[in-house]
């Protein structure tokens, strides 16, 4: 029973640290013939050197937000130094007491153990739960809790180290938390242990993670959504196993999506996919594949751009969702606005708009605000390419009216296609009134639409305005220096976000900013006239040239056919 125990301590073991509560959980569920030895075996443990009582200094290093990316959890979701160590306090079961008792000083430290005096035989818990966290300290744990990084939520990835303990076992009279301190034990441990053993112990983990942790917080449904999918991971899994793996990966990817983690929200959708794959096929589980796919749709626009196969093939699998009848339900009514911009991505506008209206007269028919907002937000686009300006302003005018709408009564503003759609749409305007002759107007318009997307408070949003800007609003100016700067900051925010749509349309707009200065500087040279018009026509035609995810304003378009 002492072998068996060291496989379970070290199967458990993160970062060679683990609960003796979910060990002695899993231990008795296991092996029900040894559940009275567990203290036992544990003391032998102790004694030969094989565990030891975890210090203080060790937690406070695994839970530091200064810590090096732990290599055990890197792949269970996106990595922000706040909810690594959110992570890997839930995982320890860390949820009372005060984070001042990890901050003391070591020196005060080895006083406290100077004054205890414990006995040499019995393991003494650091934490003494009748004394109080120092106000002050209370007060540094408040101000760090506000300092956190933007992208972790505060609740979520601070409230466990606020409330960090290490507080003794009444039963066993030993520590709550111990370690490995043998190297290379756990891994050479794991590397033998038969699969069958490793989702046996997946599954009870999860078990007793569901009555432990606190549901609230984000890295609870990160950290079972790990152990679910891993008691799944079976040819013939059990099909609640399956659904509970579903479930909270599905969980975890909004929260990686909502914190702007894309890329990672999408993979944890697919692999909820994959893991709803291993049951045979419901009505439950088809309903819930297409809901894991309806989300996933929208972010391939961002990562991959309008009319990328990713993003065709993921609507593609949604137009089961969509009626033949006039009537729309929203979830339709997103699905073809997907479909639409990626026509409109492929140049494909006369078919994107015949979806466009389709959408609308569903929204007139239902008296379906949202839906005539999508369709209006659709059809601008087209209608600017066309050079159909009458009908363009109207449709912004009424956008505009949607937006200021939804802000007065204290709403956030919707989002289809990844992005909050009107905002995006007004970003042709400034354009379209420059190109009209309203050069003043076009310039109040540009600062409101960038303090529209500023307020959305949502990355892809500012970067496809900015996109927007750069290849539309400015060449029309010759304002290079705008350009770069808008260019460059729509490239950072694509770089830190991975969004490859963003980052098309942002490159294209620097390379002219780049075109231009070199254009200048021949005109500085004195180069002959009709060489630098050569020039400015060559570098003109290859832009045009280039991908065209997101169409310049043309006013000399003879398709038309919007009214």
């Amino acid at each position: 029973h002492v072998q068996m125990l060291v496989k379970v301590v070290c199967f458990l073991s993160h970062k060679s640290l683990f609960s003796s509560s979910l060990a002695k959980y899993v231990y008795s569920k296991t092996f029900p013939s040894f559940a009275m030895d567990f203290d036992a075996s544990m003391g032998v443990l102790l004694e030969i050197g094989v565990l030891e009582a975890a210090r203080a200094d060790d937690i406070e290093q695994m839970i530091s937000t200064t810590s090096s990316t732990c290599h055990e959890c890197h792949s269970w979701t996106w990595q922000t130094p706040e909810l690594q160590a959110d992570l890997h306090a839930q995982q320890l079961l860390y949820y009372e007491g005060a984070l001042s008792e990890l901050k003391k000083t070591k020196q005060e430290r080895v006083e406290e153990h100077q004054q205890r005096q414990p006995d040499a035989h019995v393991a003494v818990p650091i934490h003494d739960k009748k004394r109080q966290p120092h106000s002050r300290m209370a007060m540094s744990a408040g101000k760090q809790s506000r300092a956190h990084d933007k992208r972790a939520d505060a609740h979520d990835c601070m409230r466990s180290l606020e409330k960090f303990v290490q507080e003794c076992d009444p039963k066993s009279k030993l520590l709550k938390v111990y370690k490995c301190p043998i190297p290379g034990l756990v891994q050479a441990v794991i590397k033998g242990l038969l699969h069958s053993y490793q989702r046996v112990w997946h599954h009870q983990v999860a078990e007793f993670y569901e009555q432990k942790l606190d549901m609230s917080t984000r890295s609870s449904h990160l950290i079972l959504a790990y152990h679910w999918s891993h008691a799944a991971d079976h040819s013939q899994a059990d099909a609640v196993h399956v659904q509970k793996a579903a479930q909270y990966l599905h969980m975890s990817a909004r929260a990686a999506i909502h914190e702007c983690a894309f890329r990672e929200g999408i993979e944890q959708l697919h692999h909820a996919c994959r893991i709803l794959d291993r049951v045979p096929i419901v009505k439950s589980t088809a309903q819930c594949k297409l809901e894991l796919l309806a989300e996933i749709a929208p972010h391939t626009l961002l990562l991959y751009g309008h009319g990328s196969p990713e993003a065709m093939a993921a609507y593609n699998g949604l137009m089961m969702l969509v009626s033949e009848d006039a009537a729309l339900d929203d979830r339709a009514a997103m699905v073809l606005s997907g479909i639409c911009v990626n026509l409109y991505g492929k140049q494909q506008y006369e078919t994107g708009v015949k979806i466009a209206r389709r959408i609308y007269k569903s929204g007139l028919k239902n008296r379906n605000d949202f839906q005539m907002e999508v369709a209006l937000s659709c059809m601008v686009q087209a209608m600017a390419f066309a050079g159909e300006f009458e009908d363009l302003f109207l449709c912004l005018e009424r956008l505009e009216v949607a937006y200021e709408r939804y802000k007065s009564a204290g709403k956030v503003q919707p989002f289809v296609n990844g992005v909050a759609h009107c905002v995006v749409a007004m970003a042709c305007w400034p354009a379209a009134l420059l190109i009209v002759g309203e050069a003043e107007k076009a310039r109040l318009k540009l600062s409101q639409v960038i303090q529209m997307a500023e307020e959305t408070a949502h990355p892809p949003t500012l970067c496809v305005v900015l996109c927007t800007l750069c290849n539309e609003y400015f060449p029309l100016t010759g304002e290079v220096d705008m350009c770069q700067n808008a260019a460059t900051q729509a490239i950072g925010i694509s770089e830190q976000y991975d969004l490859a749509h963003g980052r098309n349309l942002a490159y294209r707009a620097q390379s002219w900013c780049q075109n231009m200065s070199e254009h200048f500087e021949m005109l500085r040279a004195g180069e002959r006239g009709q060489d630098v018009r050569k020039h400015l026509h060559d570098a003109h035609n290859g832009r045009r040239s280039s991908t065209s995810e997101h169409p310049r304003l043309s006013r000399d378009n003879s398709w038309s056919g919007l009214n």
